[in-house]
């Protein structure tokens, strides 16, 4: 049974070293309190970032092999932003063919979905490409469990408020036969100075999600992965008054 251990944040000097020496290995390896920007390795996979510096804050793997690993990007006491990423260690034998809990693109009452997934295979492989903007309330609550209840406590740890009470996620999902990779972006409307999630705010999170959508897909499929950083770029609101009421 795996279990998460809480460790200090690492000094700057030490996280420079420890980043020398470990840069092409995957992230679920390091301590938490590592910082990563622009992207990380996950298992060999390329994971991009939006713009600033994330803390690695927790680390997973179930028993079937599946890693996951959870990012935050603080403002202060709250959660700016967020990435949580899952993708398999080792692939599954191969007849066996991933079996979702629920349809990545079946969600009700989202703000966006895209569904590019063309499935030809009539239920012979696992093939799923899904997109979905959603928001979510009071996340990271005592409700929280798996990775997420880690982070939470992680969170907590380091004085962040918590639940945040809304957050903007954009879920891109891709499975290819035995491959799979989730991974999530988070965003706190409060910390971008939007009082609440503004359509400019809000399509800044589906352009996002977009591109990340088809650097994921050319990952799969063995193209050439690199997202255009101009697409992780998140929208600014120009809103004192919620800027004022980050900070107290």
């Amino acid at each position: 049974m795996w279990t998460w251990i809480r460790t200090p944040v690492v000094s700057p000097a030490l996280l420079a070293a420890f980043a020398t020496t470990c840069a092409a290995h995957s992230l679920h390896l390091a301590p938490t309190g590592t910082v990563v920007s622009g992207s990380f390795e996950l298992a060999g996979k390329a994971i991009p970032l939006p713009e600033g510096e994330f803390l690695l804050a927790a680390t997973r793997i179930d028993e079937a092999r599946i890693v996951s690993v959870f990012l935050a990007q603080l403002d202060g006491q709250r959660l700016k932003s967020a990435v949580w990423a899952t993708t398999v260690l080792e692939p599954p034998a191969a007849r066996t063919n991933w079996v979702q809990a629920r349809e990545p693109c079946a969600r009700e009452n989202v703000l966006f979905r895209l569904d590019l997934a063309q499935d030809t295979s009539r239920g012979e492989y696992a093939h799923q490409n899904c997109l979905v903007v959603e928001r979510r309330a009071r996340s990271f609550g005592a409700a929280s469990t798996g990775i997420m209840k880690d982070a939470a406590a992680w969170l907590a740890y380091h004085d962040v408020v918590l639940p945040v009470p809304v957050l903007i996620v954009a879920e891109i999902t891709r499975i290819e036969r035995r491959e799979l990779v989730r991974v999530a972006y988070a965003f706190n409307p409060w910390s971008y100075g939007c009082n609440r999630p503004s359509p400019p705010f809000v399509e800044s999170i589906i352009a996002l999600g977009k591109d990340l959508q088809q650097h994921f897909d050319d990952l799969l499929m063995g193209r050439r992965a690199e997202p255009s950083r101009a697409g992780l770029a998140i929208h600014q609101c120009a809103s004192a008054l919620a800027s004022a009421g980050a900070r107290q």
